[in-house]
């Protein structure tokens, strides 16, 4: 028997039942490895709402879809900092469901509204140990042909009219 097989034997027994151990030591890790990345989350999206610090929540009225709902989940990266997820719910004949935002900004939470047509999320972020902050607005189109909503270049504007 060789060095190695007896070191990885000796590894497996000690935190899986023998035949268990048996198995993985003449499979190799390799076997090990491969369920451990079946199991594994590969992006963000699987991260759930419930897994933030923070969450908030509301419904944004449009003229189509007629009500959004929207999750806001947040937490703290240190400095005044949050990293945040924006996640929307609607009916367009189905339950639909889509992450529209993932970043990082200052005063959580965002803020959601609709504007017609249109879906607006406003964030702040601040210089560092200052309270000079600047507003960003992102301004979403709901496409019915594909059912997501995708962000329109520039068009804060349309948004701060909406507001006053």
């Amino acid at each position: 028997m060789h060095e190695e097989d007896s070191w990885s034997k000796m590894i497996f027994s000690r935190f899986f039942a023998e035949d268990v151990a048996h198995f993985l030591s003449k499979r190799g890790a390799v076997w090990l490895l491969c369920v451990v990345a079946i199991f594994t989350p590969v992006s963000a999206h699987a991260e759930d709402v419930a897994d933030w610090e923070n969450i908030a929540s509301g419904t944004a009225f449009m003229s189509s879809p007629a009500t959004v709902e929207y999750k806001i989940g947040y937490s703290s990266i240190g400095y005044d900092h949050f990293r945040s997820e924006i996640m929307l719910n609607w009916s367009d004949g189905e339950t639909q469901s889509q992450t529209i935002y993932e970043g990082i900004y200052d005063r959580p939470p965002a803020k959601v509204w609709g504007a017609g047509d249109r879906l607006c999320v406003s964030m702040q972020t601040c210089a560092r140990y200052e309270d000079n902050c600047t507003t960003n607005i992102i301004v979403y189109r709901y496409d019915a042909d594909v059912k997501l909503f995708s962000e329109l270049p520039a068009g804060d504007n349309l948004c701060l009219q909406a507001k006053k």
